[in-house]
This record gives C-alpha cells, structure tokens and sequence, in this order.
C-alpha cells in the first residue's frame, strides 16, 4: 500500500453532476461560493483563495478527482 506525504493541500478537486445542490452543501458548511469558468469554488472563512475546494460539472459522475498541494 502507496502512502501519499503532502506538506500543504492548496485545493481539493471533485466532480458532482449538480453544482447547484454542490452549493448549498457547501453553504451550509459555512464555505463562501462563486462560479469561475464553469467551475464551482467554495473557500473557508478565512477568506484565502489559495485554499479552496473546486467543483466541476461531469455528467453522472461524484468523485474525488485530486488533491494539489503547495
């Protein structure tokens, strides 16, 4: 078994089929949203772009698509 050392996560990327219903989960976690390119993005309250969670739109699909760090 692969273990995966990260230092400093950026962002976590997932895909979901229904960015709306992304939203308001995202919401009622207390991250803010906005759209970008097609693209859902929710961030902490500490207000740093730097460190998000981004949602792409893909067609009957939910899945963790990566994680980038620093």
């Amino acid at each position: 078994m692969s273990v995966i050392k990260l230092e400093d996560i950026a962002y976590v990327r997932f895909a979901a089929p229904d960015l709306a219903l992304m939203q308001g989960f995202l919401e009622d976690f207390g991250l803010t949203c906005f759209e970008e390119a097609g693209r859902l993005h929710g961030k902490g309250s500490d207000g740093r772009i730097d460190r998000c969670l981004e949602h792409m739109r893909e067609r009957d699909r939910v899945a963790l698509v990566g994680l980038h760090e620093r």
